[in-house]
């Protein structure tokens, strides 16, 4: 099982490679789109783990 500081060192990674892509070959280059793609999916499921865990709670996150 991944844990929490795993999914954001994983995020964090990701997002690093983003910038770095970004900045040597731009914002448009397809290696910049693909790390954008790929950091989006997992914020996406981070976001979804959190609000499942929250529903489970009867809470609600307002964004």
């Amino acid at each position: 099982m991944i844990t929490i500081a795993s999914d954001f060192s994983m995020i964090e990674e990701k997002r690093q490679e983003m910038i770095a892509s970004a900045e040597l070959l731009g914002y448009t280059d397809p290696f910049t789109i693909k790390f954008s793609q790929e950091l989006d999916t997992l914020l996406n499921e981070e976001l979804f783990k959190q609000a499942t865990w929250y529903s489970k709670k009867k809470s609600y996150i307002i964004i």
